[in-house]
Parts: structure tokens; C-alpha cells; sequence
């Protein structure tokens, strides 16, 4: 058993809303009840994110001291709006937020997943064999990162930066204790100086106008508040992390629940076919799929994706106690210590869930599995009174929820379509499908990578089933 599987046990069995763990350091608070949720959510200045998130941000990293004075200014909003932080988040959240924008990043990403990785194995008459996480994680790297940097994406002029950033993720731990990094933690700080370096010259030859707002806004918001270009650089690569290091996993967790269950497998092609496919108007050779349709309009795989996140969601939203708060009229967090909301504790709550085992169409609306209903907008799932919106947070919540969630939601949901449409997955030599557990790799995950990975025949489907599957394709947001 897991410390983090301890942990939720132990938690359930007891009726405390806050447990204290003494520790070398201090003391940490850990929510272990969703209700008080919402009351440190009330209290975002006295639990406040921003000096954790900015430390580990900058240790990670390595940033300078001059980054890291800049990056520290009016953390607490007290000197006026004018914060580093601050307007990099807003302008984040703006640059994210569903609409034209991020439709045309989305669209980019999934046509490039679907050019460059998916369509060649269409025209092969064998089966593939892939390692599944592998091939997600190349698949997701290069894809999305030209989404959001454009033509000049450093990770698709380098092809080798891309094992760069995951060497750098796999020794996050040794780096985030920054003693010495170049010895203690030679691998990982390899990595991270050549990333930081290829993003360098990326901010210097200044090709984000062709990229994405996003990308656009991280350059100019630094540029204003006097951050070089080297840190610029060091900067972008805890940016990939947030890009990257969740959605893998949790489009690998999708995938194998869906392709191992063969009539949860029928029926979400079923309603692919239902409501996102046609043909195109452009070309009798081609089917359009409108990503659209498949966010607003595909409740069960939504759901699953929903699902996939409860349960795989390992993560815990941190913050700092700034000055001694009182919760509830009678719970006392003293200044200088750290709360904790741990994922797996709320995602695992019995009261809240009833059975907590995987089940693709708990999210779905009106659904009455295990007691627990899901209603539903049109682009995000909201808990209906019954169940507490803050037992459910693998994105966060309240004013520092995940401003990337829409776009992470987006080319997980996009990609695992494309793939279960078009492709027929199925273990190597005939074995059955197994789920691998989970293994932490790095502090900063939330959704935990497999143990190990998965060795999958990977073909295309007969045409007999469709004659649309021998037409080529294209993802729109109409």
C-alpha cells in the first residue's frame, strides 16, 4: 500500500475536517472533508497560493535572482494590480478561456496529432506495435507544443528536447531541493539548462506572433516587467509542465477503459457517429469531425474523461498560511505553516461518490448510477446539489483553478475521439488487457504516470464497418 492510499484511508475513518501533520519543517494542515473546501477558498488571502507556487516555481526552474525578485513583487496585491504573477495568471485564464482562440489551438494541435502520428499508421497494411504511453507522450509533446509556439516550436526544431523535458520531470524531486543542483542533481539540471536554452533562442528571434496568445502573453507580460530572455527561457519549461506532465497519463488511463470494455467501447463510437461525424463539403474524400459536437454533445465519453480524472487524479492543491486564520469558528491555521487539499481524499469520499470504482457514466446526466447525479452544461460537468462541486477538483478550484483545463480537456477528449473512431487497439500477442497501477514520478504530478507501460497492436479499422474510415480527416470547431 501506497503512503498516498494510507493516507485516504486513514482519513476516511475519522470525522475531522483538518488533520495536522507535525512534520521537520512545521506544520501541515491536510482537508480531509469537502465542506471546508469552500471556507479556505473564502480565505485566499490568508491561505493564499502564490509564495508556494512561486518558490517551487522558481527552485524548479531555475530562474535567477533577479527573476526571482520581479517574480516575488506584490505577490499579495497589496501595492495595486501591478504583480508579475497576478497579470500572468489573468491573462492566462483570458488566453484559455473557450472561444475563437482556443477552438483555432485546439484545431491545431488535433489536425497535427492526426498528420503527423496517427494518419501514417492508417497506411500501413499491418499491424503497429506501440508502447501506448510512449507513443502518447511523443504524440502529446510535439503536438501540442506546436500549438502553442507556432512554426518555430524549439521541441519540433530539436526533436531530441523532447526526452529533455521528461529527463528534467523525473528528477524534479533532487532539483526542487536546490543544493547544488549541477551535482546533486546532475541529470535533471542537464535537461533543464538545454530546454531553458532552446526557448532562450526561441524569446530571441521573437516568433511568438505566430504562435498562440498564450505563448504571446507569457513573452510580453515578462518583457514588461523587465525579465530577460535567459529567464524567460527557464521560465517556459515550468510552463511545459503544466502542458504536458498530466495530460498524458490521463489519455492513457482513458484509452485503456474504453478499448478494454467492448460495449462502453461500441457505444462511445456510437455516439461519435451520432453526433460528430459527416462529410465534408469540401471534398467527397474526407469526413469532418466537429470537435464542437464531440465537447458538447458526446456526454458518455465526456463522462469518462470525467471518470478517468476521479479516479487517476493523485495531485493536491497547495497553499500557505499567511497570517493565523479561523475556519468554521473553531478551527485555528497558524501563520507559517501549509494546507493541503488532497485529490485523492475528496475523490475517494464514500459519502460523497458511494462507490468509488470506475464507472464511465457517473458524470453523465440524469445518470442514477450509484446514487450520485452529474447534470451537465455545455462545456463543463457541474455536481448537482447532492454532491458538492468541491469534492471534485482535478483541476483545482476557486480563483487558482488550472487556467490551461479547457485546452488540456480539449486534445485529451480530441485525441482519444480521433483514436477510438479510427483505430482498433488491442494488447500485443493476443493477451488481455490489463490496467497498470500508477507510480509517482514527480512532486508536480497530479495524475500519476503508469508503472510501466503497455505493449498494443495498433490498427485501423475495416472499411466494412464504415466507408467513412477510408476517407481521410478533419477536426473543426464549427
Amino acid at each position: 500500500m501506497d503512503l498516498n492510499t494510507s493516507f485516504t484511508q486513514g482519513f476516511s475513518k475519522t470525522k475531522a475536517p483538518i488533520h495536522t501533520l507535525a512534520l521537520l519543517s512545521g506544520k501541515t494542515y491536510v482537508v480531509s472533508q469537502p465542506g471546508i473546501v469552500n471556507l479556505v477558498s473564502r480565505n485566499a488571502k490568508t491561505i493564499s497560493w502564490s509564495p508556494l507556487v512561486t518558490e517551487v516555481g522558481i527552485r524548479l526552474t531555475g530562474a535567477s535572482d533577479e527573476a526571482r525578485e520581479i517574480i516575488e513583487r506584490n505577490l499579495d496585491g497589496s501595492q495595486g494590480k501591478d504583480s508579475y504573477v497576478g497579470e500572468i495568471h489573468d491573462r492566462s485564464i483570458a488566453a484559455m478561456t473557450p472561444g475563437p482562440e482556443m477552438n483555432r489551438i485546439s484545431s491545431v494541435m488535433l489536425n497535427d496529432a492526426w498528420s503527423r502520428f496517427l494518419k501514417p499508421i492508417e497506411t500501413r497494411e499491418a499491424r503497429s506495435q506501440v508502447s501506448l504511453y510512449g507513443f502518447l507522450r511523443n504524440l502529446l509533446s510535439v503536438s501540442s507544443t506546436n500549438a502553442l509556439y507556432g512554426p518555430q516550436n524549439p521541441i519540433l526544431q530539436d526533436p531530441s528536447l523532447e526526452q529533455a523535458f521528461w529527463d528534467f520531470n523525473t528528477n524534479l524531486n533532487p532539483l526542487l531541493l536546490n543544493v547544488h543542483p549541477a551535482i546533486t542533481a546532475r541529470k535533471g539540471h542537464s535537461a533543464r539548462r538545454r530546454a531553458a536554452e532552446a526557448f532562450k533562442s526561441y524569446f530571441d528571434s521573437n516568433p511568438v506572433r505566430r504562435s498562440s496568445s498564450l505563448a504571446e502573453a507569457r513573452y510580453m507580460i515578462g518583457r514588461k516587467h523587465g525579465i530577460g530572455t535567459s529567464d524567460l527561457g527557464c521560465l517556459e519549461v515550468g510552463t511545459l509542465i503544466g502542458i504536458l506532465v498530466n495530460t498524458v497519463p490521463t489519455l492513457f488511463y482513458l484509452l485503456v477503459h474504453v478499448f478494454m470494455n467492448p460495449s462502453l467501447l461500441a457505444d462511445v463510437r456510437k455516439e461519435l457517429n451520432d453526433n460528430a461525424l459527416r462529410e465534408s463539403e469540401d471534398s467527397e474524400d474526407k469526413v469532418v469531425i466537429d470537435m464542437s459536437n464531440v465537447r458538447s454533445k458526446c456526454a458518455l465519453l465526456n463522462s469518462t474523461l470525467q471518470e478517468t480524472l476521479r479516479v487517476y487524479s493523485e495531485g493536491a492543491s497547495a497553499r500557505f498560511v499567511t497570517q493565523d486564520t479561523e475556519i468554521d469558528g473553531r478551527l485555528l491555521l497558524k501563520k507559517g505553516n501549509v494546507l493541503q487539499i488532497p485529490n485523492a481524499v475528496l475523490h475517494r469520499d464514500h459519502n460523497t461518490w458511494g462507490d468509488v470504482s470506475f464507472e464511465p457514466r457517473r458524470f453523465m446526466k440524469d445518470s442514477d448510477n450509484l446514487g450520485k447525479n452529474i447534470s451537465s452544461t455545455s462545456d463543463e460537468r457541474k455536481i448537482k446539489s447532492s454532491t458538492s462541486a468541491t469534492s471534485y477538483r482535478p483541476f483545482g478550484g476557486g480563483s487558482t483553478v488550472c487556467p490551461g483545463r479547457h485546452f488540456a480537456s480539449m486534445e485529451i477528449i480530441g485525441t482519444a475521439a480521433i483514436m477510438i473512431w479510427r483505430f482498433d487497439l488491442s494488447p500485443r500477442n493476443g493477451k488481455s488487457w490489463t490496467l497498470p497501477p500508477t507510480k509517482q514520478q514527480s512532486i508536480v504530478e497530479a495524475v500519476w504516470p503508469p508503472s510501466h507501460d503497455l505493449e498494443v497492436d495498433f490498427k485501423k479499422r475495416d472499411s466494412a464497418h464504415d466507408a467513412r474510415l477510408g476517407m481521410d480527416w478533419e477536426m473543426r470547431f464549427e
